[in-house]
């Protein structure tokens, strides 16, 4: 196995998303790392949203995402 392979078994599948969300009343653009462990897309989305809602950001639009690796 090589070390991106071992590297995305051990963290998860990086995903690079903008997204905007409200925080502190001002509606925030934002970019962000999201190591996914999920198969789909969706559910690389979803660990946006709430790594988004971890850091403090409402109503999470995920604007653009890529993979990352």
């Amino acid at each position: 196995m090589n070390n991106r392979a071992l590297s995305w078994f051990k963290h998860g599948i990086p995903y690079v998303a903008k997204f905007s969300g409200d925080r502190n009343g001002y509606r925030l653009k934002k970019t962000i790392t999201v190591f996914s462990y999920g198969d789909s897309r969706m559910d690389a989305i979803r660990d946006v949203v709430k790594e988004a809602e971890r850091h403090g950001f409402s109503n999470v639009t995920v604007d653009h995402m890529v993979r990352a690796g």
